[in-house]
């Protein structure tokens, strides 16, 4: 028989109160941060419409540019020499807003927010699916890359994405 408290003709034994709540406590937590990870690598759908339009004008009107091949790779982009990108820029509140259209690769884009030494990438498609995305701290001068999860980088990549939307429409 399991040990009792003294005093307590009715006391609950110690493994039995783990059993009783911190059992099915511990299951919730587990299902919750299960949720939690596959809601992470799931591409986020942003509530702005696609990117197509500004892409468009992105590939017909943007200026030539190149990303090097180390920073292509830690996006998770296949690259073996500079990436060819056409690149559409404005300024707002402070920020360089860039969006990037791969050269070779018309329906990958680059949308970047730069901010004192702050900037945001976030990889993206026509649709607006967000891919992944990664912070750079310009102040760092080796090591300054910092991946963010998808949740984490869903409402600076919602804003930066109704951003070009607002700028795109006449």
């Amino acid at each position: 028989m399991p040990e009792m408290h003294e005093g307590c003709s009715d006391a609950i034994p110690w493994h039995g109160l783990f059993a009783r709540f911190m059992k099915p406590f511990a299951l919730f937590t587990g299902l919750l941060l299960a949720l939690g990870l596959a809601g992470c690598s799931k591409p986020v759908q942003s509530g702005v419409g696609s990117l197509s339009e500004v892409a468009d004008r992105a590939a017909a009107e943007g200026q030539d540019a190149n990303m090097n091949v180390g920073f292509a790779r830690f996006l998770g982009l296949r690259a073996d020499q500079p990436v060819a990108l056409k690149r559409l820029q404005f300024e707002q509140n402070g920020a360089t807003n860039t969006l990037n259209v791969l050269a070779n690769e018309p329906n990958t884009i680059i949308l970047v927010k730069r901010q004192q030494l702050l900037g945001w990438f976030y990889l993206t498609d026509r649709s607006g699916s967000l891919k992944r995305a990664v912070v750079n701290d310009g102040g760092i001068a080796d090591g300054g890359l910092t991946n963010l999860t998808l949740m984490e980088a869903a409402a600076g990549f919602e804003a930066l994405k109704r951003a070009w939307s607002q700028h795109a429409s006449p």
